[in-house]
Order: C-alpha cells, then structure tokens, then sequence
C-alpha cells in the first residue's frame, strides 16, 4: 500500500505518455562552440576565486559581511553572464534572503552537534534550498521555521545514527519502531542523547505544526519511512517482477519532498500537491543517476541502474528529459513574479544538475548519444571536472 496514492499513480501515468522528446529538451543549453568556451573559462575561473577565498580565510573567526558579499555578488554575476540566468530571477533570491538562510541554518547546525562535517552539513541544505523553494513557490516569506531545519536536520542524524558501527542491528531496529510511534503520535522518549536528539526534531516540527490542525504534515513524515522501509526491498529484488522498481523510485522521491511542502505550508492544494510530489519524482530520479555505481556496488537495484543492466540508457535519458518537460509546462505554475523568477532557477538547476549526472556516468550511455548530449550542454567534460576535488576540499577545511 501506498500513501498518497492519487499523486503516485498520476505521475506513472505522465511517464508512460512521455515519449522520446519531438521539441528541445527545456534543460540544455544548446550554445555553440565558441560560446561553450568561453563558459569554460569562466567555470574556471569562478573555481579559482573560490579555491582563493576559502584558502585565504581563518575558519576560527567568523566569515566577514565583506567576504559574504564578494562570494554572492560573484555568484550571482557567474548566473547571469554564464548560466543565461535572468538578473531579476537571481534578484529574487536575495531579496527573500536566500544566502543568509543558508548560512543561517549552517550555524544552528554546527550549534546542534559539533560533530557534523561539511558532508553532513552540505546532505541538509539540499533538502533547506528545497523548502526555500517552496516558500517563494507559495509566496511565503523565506525564513529559517523550526520545521525547516528540524526536518532537514533529520537526514544526517538519522542517517549517521544508522551507520554507526557501534549500533547493533537489532537496537536500530528497535530505533526505527520508536521513530514511527514518535512521528505517528508524538509519544516516546530516546533511548540515548543521540535519540533524543533525533526525537526532538520531531518536537520542533509539532511546536509549528500541532497534529490535531495539520495531520498531513505528520502522515507525509510517516510516508518517508514507509519509503525507506520499501527500499529495502530493492536491495532483495528476485527479478524485474518482484517488486515494483518504478513505483518504489517514485514514492521514495515524491514524498519526500512531498513533506518538505507541507513543512513549510501545512496544508495543500492538489495543485501543490501535484508539484511537489513531482518535483521530488524528478530528484530522486536524478540521485539515483548520480549514485549509479555505489547502488550496483551495493546491490541496490533502482528503475534506473536496472536498465543499464540490459543495455545504454539512451532511451531512458530521453524519456526522462521528455518528463522533465512535461512537468515544467504543464505541472509547474508561473503566475506569480516570484514564480516565474523560481521557475529560471530551477530550469538551470536541473539542467546542471542532469549534466553531472550524465559526465559522471558517461559509460552507461552509447558514444553517440554522449556526443551528441555534450555538444547541447554548457560546459565541456573538462572545464566541469577541473578543480572540483580542490574546490571542495578548501570547502571542508573552512567549514
């Protein structure tokens, strides 16, 4: 059984009449070479002023206003000169506060649990730029809410309580049944500081959120778990019969930011609803392609890393892009200033967000359907990988 089955069956529905795309894809670029160059240079550039800043910075002291605003402006100039990003687009991004949520919300987190690397960190603002998004999508003020940050704080401690080597088996097991009983009733206490920690992520969402008004924030919580839990069963897949791979992706991703919507919203249109769920549809989808060759390491079987087992995913990739369009044109609402502003963002993000995925897993794609990707995207292989392990590093040392 699935939760929120409606959304569920109406986005299988839209991928199966998705097909090979007959008009250009919304997410690629489509620059000539001289153009791709000289985005190049400028990719690289912004690596190196970047690999500069941090490397020149004490990360005993806080991050000067001064620096704060170098890195954003020069940010913000990369997006409109390169990325074709519209300058009011990047415009409504400051004027919500964007950059002092991120850097807000990377300070409580520190403040949680000194313990957090920069992985850990970077594992929650993903979910925080998410939520951000929609606040500007329902026209809400973008500000740091307990639920914000509870929910996305629940990733990385969730997911290193879990991993701990020193945590038997059965005790997260244990774990697991006390979590659904906190999420699904607001009852029981942790079992260790470690817990309760957890736990009262839980409380900070209900202090937000009482159950009794908003029971869709907690079964969209309860949703998530049933997810995880169903994604056990594709690690112990019989045959391509035994489960269903594309309901599993699906539900996993849909819900999951699903719940970041009514974390911020408390309740839904099914407008809202549809947008979300399939937003986090497309994510996961994209995840999963990044992650292609820890899940196969792993025996992790997913509706795509499945495919490849059989052959390229050419035609998957294009089905997918024909998806992504789909929900852009008829799923994603423009009716607002800060929608359609939302809207560029988003366009770019998925395009580099599909780009990376792609570049990193060049070999499950024929050789012509790479080139001919390539030669539609903004910046060559390259120009994409230089640096990158540098950049990050400096990154992590700071942070």
């Amino acid at each position: 059984m699935y939760l929120f089955e409606s959304l569920l069956q109406e986005y299988k529905k839209i991928w199966w009449e998705s097909r090979p795309l007959k008009e250009p894809s919304l997410i690629r670029a489509y620059q000539e070479k001289h153009v791709v160059k000289d985005n190049d240079k400028a990719l690289i550039g912004l690596k190196k002023e970047l690999i500069y800043l941090f490397s020149h910075m004490d990360k005993r002291e806080p991050m000067t206003e001064e620096k704060k605003i170098i890195i954003k402006d020069r940010i913000m100039n990369f997006m409109t000169t390169t990325l074709g990003v519209e300058r009011k687009c990047c415009e409504i991004l400051d004027q919500e506060g964007y950059y002092e949520m991120t850097l807000a919300f990377m300070e409580r987190a520190k403040d949680l649990d000194e313990r957090f690397t920069f992985d850990d960190v970077f594992q929650a603002l993903r979910n925080v730029w998410v939520m951000i998004s929609f606040q500007i999508y329902f026209g809400k003020p973008v500000v740091l809410t307990d639920s914000v940050f509870a929910y996305s704080m629940l990733y990385p401690l969730t997911d290193n309580y879990l991993d701990d080597p020193r945590i038997s088996y059965h005790d997260k097991i244990t774990f697991n049944k006390r979590f659904y009983e906190k999420i699904k009733t607001g009852q029981n206490m942790g079992m260790n500081p470690d817990e309760n920690r957890i736990f009262h992520m839980i409380d900070l969402i209900e202090g937000q959120y009482p159950r009794q008004d908003y029971p869709e924030v907690f079964t969209s919580l309860l949703a998530i778990l049933d997810g995880q839990n169903k994604s056990l069963d594709q690690q112990r897949m019989i045959n391509l019969y035994h489960i269903d791979l594309m309901g599993y992706t699906f539900y996993k991703g849909g819900t999951s930011v699903l719940a970041d919507a009514y974390l911020v919203n408390g309740k839904l249109t099914k407008d809202q609803g549809l947008f979300a769920y399939g937003y986090g549809v497309i994510l996961q989808i994209a995840d999963d392609l990044q992650d292609m060759d820890e899940d196969l390491g792993h025996n992790h079987n997913t509706m795509v890393n499945t495919g490849a087992r059989f052959g390229k995913l050419d035609g998957f990739h294009l089905q997918y892009e024909s998806f992504i369009n789909t929900f852009l044109n008829q799923i994603f609402k423009k009716d607002s200033e800060k929608q359609a502003g939302l809207y560029g963002i988003i366009l770019i993000s998925l395009e580099q967000l599909l780009f990376h995925g792609v570049i990193e897993n060049k070999k499950y794609f024929s050789k012509k359907h790479f080139k001919d990707f390539m030669e539609d995207s903004r910046f060559s292989e390259s120009a994409y990988k230089r640096l990158n392990k540098k950049v990050k590093q400096v990154i992590q040392n700071y942070y």
